[in-house]
């Protein structure tokens, strides 16, 4: 028996940009935390993760969504939380059933259960702007870290060391 709600998130982001209310669809109680992460591919190595924490930090979820397959800062967010136990839920792509649209309606999808959404872009990524777009039109609090993809020849351990030199050279935080 299979018990897994299939839910149209094209009709859910038609009804978003309405101005509709789509908890009763999603289900979502009023007082849950969820945090969704969404990242740039290029940022793939483990100083991203202290941005990471200090979302997951600041703002307490109960739990983290982010997508399933890809690479790099969402990769990370999975690691962290399986390294942390943190509740995860992931949001995989269905090319079956929306063909080209997959990409589109799994950012949706991630969005739509989020209470807050955390953007780690690498400042070029059209994926990750596109999504900061989804976010802002669903009206979702929003925390962006803007993170340069360069440090993949940094060692994590040399890099904490250089923190407070590095810091502003590297990283423009917003918080909307």
């Amino acid at each position: 028996m299979n018990n897994k709600i299939e839910i149209d998130w094209n009709k859910v982001w038609r009804m978003i940009k309405n101005g509709e209310n789509v908890n009763d669809i999603l289900k979502k109680h009023k007082d849950s935390r969820v945090m969704s992460f969404h990242g740039s591919r290029s940022l793939d190595h483990q100083a991203v993760k202290k941005y990471i924490k200090e979302a997951i930090d600041e703002y307490k979820p109960q739990f983290v969504i982010t997508h399933g397959e890809p690479a790099g800062a969402c990769r990370l967010v999975r690691d962290y939380c399986r390294e942390k136990a943190i509740s995860l839920k992931l949001c995989w792509l269905d090319r079956e059933r929306y063909g080209r649209g997959a990409f589109h309606c799994r950012s949706i999808e991630v969005l739509a259960y989020s209470d807050i959404a955390v953007f780690l872009w690498d400042g070029t990524s059209k994926g990750t702007t596109n999504e900061y777009k989804y976010a802002k039109v669903m009206k979702k609090k929003r925390k962006l870290y803007e993170i340069e993809p360069y440090i993949d020849t940094l060692d994590a351990d040399i890099l904490d060391s250089m923190e407070d030199i590095v810091e502003d050279d590297w990283v423009k935080i917003k918080d909307e």
